[in-house]
């Protein structure tokens, strides 16, 4: 399996975008799954020291239910968008 990461935390810990934490080593483990994370240097953030410590940026639900000025959900539907940073 191969993942991105917006973050990597100091640990090793990585978010990407809406998702939380990637797959845990437990989770490698109990499937046998190989597990890599492709990201640019840049991701690493030894100042952060685990994921707990990685932000989550909260986005406007208007990206999901609107393209431009249509509007695509049914007005009022409850939307929940979280984005790691």
């Amino acid at each position: 399996m191969v993942v991105g990461a917006d973050r990597i935390a100091a640990n090793g810990d990585n978010r990407e975008q809406d998702r939380d934490l990637t797959p845990s080593p437990s989770s490698r483990a109990e499937h046998e799954i190989p597990f890599y994370v492709a990201a640019p240097l840049s991701t690493i953030d030894l100042n952060t020291p685990d994921g707990d410590h990685i932000p989550i940026e909260e986005r406007n639900p208007r990206e999901v239910t609107h393209v431009g000025a249509s509007q695509l959900a049914p007005k009022g539907a409850l939307i929940w968008i979280r984005r790691s940073m």
